[in-house]
């Protein structure tokens, strides 16, 4: 899988949607001729990331892409070919953010719990580009369901419905649960003989294999730091540990998790989940033990010290603000802050400042101190 970042800020979707629960995925593709992801994705004009998304994506020098606040679709993602002419996946909002992608059925909207992206089509005779988008968007998909734990054979009830975990607008569509398009069964069955039920073989077949796919760094990442070493005097925490060991495990996830945590010293089955949640983010397994993994995770985003660390506030000062897994422009993208925001920094590093969530480091040239 190539995915890279690109958050279309500007859009009214972003700027106004909601959150979800992930339960599925659903397809689309986009209708048009047209298989540069430039014609739909574009960087805000103030981003601190411009120049790499531009080089990466390429211009779209008539204006018509999807990042703008007249327009009122919004999708997740968009799988297409970049400036250099490979094929890959940019991911335009976070994916707990609701779509405003599939439109409104007799029964409903899969808008409500399933992440969406569309698929540049180009004229529809070309298999080999087919094939590439068609590997891109299982393996994305296969990603996807890894990350939030979703069973690509299983369904969702709703309104008394079976809706597939992974779908299509025009699946969705003969449920009552979108508008009335066909994508993608006009495309994918007709030149590749794949349709949504091979769709979701082929992303068994990846996980299954222990293979799901991981998702890349935004363009020429640097080399990541090493994890901070784990002493050995460090103790493994689990469902009825107890003492001043849990007591600072818990303070930490306070601040990185769960701020309504309740700090006891006793690791219950609440710290257990603030746990799991903190292994899922920052790409752990996720059964609820600290151990020397997560300690060292935990050094690295946190610090070693027992209490929340202290800082300085900063607002937001441009339109939309990059959060780095570390301290520079080569890191991906985790997060994007909107201005006008208020956030707390705790350590400083090359014109970088490390967020006191935990989230990750932002450009502080587009920060002012309040």
């Amino acid at each position: 899988m190539n995915l890279y970042t690109c958050m279309q800020t500007n859009s009214r979707c972003y700027k106004n949607t909601s959150s979800i629960k992930p339960v599925g995925i659903l397809w689309h593709s986009t209708g048009a001729n047209n298989p540069n992801l430039k014609r739909y994705v574009q960087p805000a004009d103030d981003s601190d990331n411009y120049k790499a998304d531009i080089a990466k994506i390429g211009k779209n020098y008539n204006k018509n892409d999807y990042n703008h606040a007249a327009l009122s679709s919004g999708l997740n993602a968009f799988i297409g070919k970049f400036a250099d002419g490979s094929v890959g996946t940019v991911q335009t909002m976070p994916w707990e953010y609701r779509p405003w992608g599939c439109g409104v059925g007799k029964k409903g909207s899969c808008n409500d719990g399933w992440i969406q992206f569309e698929i540049c089509e180009d004229n529809l005779k070309d298999k080999d580009y087919a094939q590439k988008v068609y590997n891109e968007a299982v393996e994305l998909t296969a990603y996807l369901c890894k990350k939030y734990g979703l069973n690509p054979n299983g369904t969702v009830n709703r309104n008394g419905i079976a809706i597939p975990v992974i779908t299509c607008h025009n699946d969705a569509s003969k449920l009552g649960f979108a508008s009335n398009h066909s994508d993608i069964n006009h495309w994918f069955p007709n030149i590749l003989g794949k349709n949504m039920i091979n769709v979701r073989e082929d992303v068994t077949r990846i996980l299954g294999g222990g293979s799901a796919p991981k998702e890349s760094s935004t363009p020429a990442p640097a080399p990541k730091p090493a994890a901070p070493s784990v002493t050995p005097s460090e103790p493994i925490l689990r469902v009825g540990s107890k003492g001043d060991a849990v007591r600072s495990l818990q303070t930490k996830l306070k601040a990185i998790i769960n701020p309504n945590l309740i700090i006891d010293g006793d690791f219950g089955n609440n710290t257990k989940n603030a746990v799991i949640n903190f292994q899922k983010k920052y790409g752990l397994t996720p059964d609820g033990i600290y151990g020397p993994k997560s300690a060292a995770k935990m050094k690295e985003v946190y610090g070693s010290s027992n209490q929340a660390p202290a800082g300085y506030k900063v607002k937001i000062t441009a339109s939309a603000l990059n959060v780095r897994r570390g301290p520079g422009s080569s890191y991906s993208v985790v997060n994007v802050l909107r201005r006008g925001e208020i956030y707390t920094i705790v350590k400083e590093q090359n014109g970088w400042g490390q967020l006191k969530s935990g989230q990750g480091w932002i450009s502080l040239k587009f920060t002012q101190k309040v």
